[in-house]
């Protein structure tokens, strides 16, 4: 029985023309996609969907590429170090007290929220500056019409950044309170200068 079914199924599949016929269609793109206008659709799809995926990688990897770039253009300062006085009066390239005359809120091409402060030098502790600096701060903003210790780097496109939070010292009653500058924590104009320039 078995014989007979496997020589009908043989004569059925093998020899009748209409089953290789069908095999070849099965095989074939047209199978699947009987028309041109099915097949142009099937490949518009197909070219939309990989023209996106590369758009993505392309925007991704532009992006990462930026983040990575910058030199210290003060976007960086949400990482600081913790600096002594000591390492303080070494990176610094200015040490100062100052008063913000102005500030104005930015957005940077790197969409960080800056405030560009206009700093008067009241007086030059160390460094060569006098009249007014720009002070560009990330975070821990300076307030307008307040007086400050400042040890801050200067880029190369003259705008000054703050060394760590502890380096912008705002002056309360006469006194400048910092851990940094000592143990005593209160500190007259006069003393921090001794202080600096031991």
């Amino acid at each position: 029985m078995k014989l007979q079914l496997l020589l009908l199924w043989k004569e059925q599949t093998c020899l009748n023309p209409h089953f290789i016929e069908n095999m070849k269609k099965v095989a074939t793109y047209n199978q699947f996609y009987s028309t041109d206008k099915e097949r142009s659709g099937y490949v518009k799809k197909l070219f939309i969907l990989l023209s996106v995926l590369l758009l993505i990688t392309v925007i991704s990897a532009c992006q990462s590429n930026s983040n990575q770039e910058s030199s210290f253009d003060g976007s960086q300062q949400g990482d600081w170090p913790s600096l002594s006085l000591d390492e303080m009066i070494e990176r610094a390239d200015l040490i100062a007290f100052v008063k913000v005359k102005d500030t104005k809120k930015q957005k940077k091409e790197n969409q960080l929220n800056v405030q560009i402060s206009t700093l008067e030098v009241i007086e030059t502790i160390y460094g060569s500056v006098s009249g007014e600096i720009k002070l560009d701060q990330t975070n821990d903003f300076v307030k307008q019409r307040k007086e400050y210790l400042v040890f801050l780097e200067k880029d190369k496109n003259g705008y000054h950044y703050s060394l760590s939070p502890s380096s912008v010292i705002q002056e309360q009653d006469g006194k400048y309170i910092s851990d940094k500058l000592g143990s005593k924590g209160a500190y007259t104009k006069a003393e921090v200068r001794e202080l600096i320039l031991k």
